[in-house]
């Protein structure tokens, strides 16, 4: 599984806030369940092809690959199985994980020396505010 730690103060202080009121676990999940569509959804990171900036990140569109240009279809997205295999785990202690299992993700999230970063775990200006909006509604 790739792991990802992303600073998106905005989200962490208003979890902090919640968390104390509320079923931390249930919270946690929740903000997890959003992310994974905001990577996978249909207006997700996957269908924009990149990240829409959301804080402290900037806008990143992937590099068109070869194979998509050459076959009339969106980058990382050949099979489907890498956008499909996006899942949150159950929170535990605190945590709750957004990831792949599928062992090339890694290679997408960070590049190689041949192939072009394709960050796709990521939370995105809309995922950003859906977070702000579920977690709000927890209190």
């Amino acid at each position: 599984m790739i792991s990802v730690q992303l600073d998106v103060k905005s989200v962490q202080d208003a979890l902090k806030n919640v968390i104390k009121s509320v079923s931390s676990d249930r919270v946690l999940e929740g903000v997890g369940d959003i992310i994974a569509d905001g990577i996978q959804g249909d207006d997700g990171i996957f269908a924009n092809e990149g990240i829409i900036g959301g804080s402290g990140m900037q806008s990143v569109l992937w590099q068109k690959s070869q194979a998509a240009k050459k076959e009339n279809r969106k980058t990382l997205n050949k099979t489907g199985t890498l956008q499909r295999t996006i899942h949150r785990s159950d929170a535990e202690n605190g945590t709750v994980t957004v990831g792949t299992n599928a062992p090339y993700g890694v290679y997408h999230q960070f590049g190689t020396k041949k192939l072009p970063e394709r960050p796709f775990i990521a939370i995105d200006k809309k995922t950003e505010e859906r977070i702000l909006k579920f977690i709000k509604s927890q209190v």
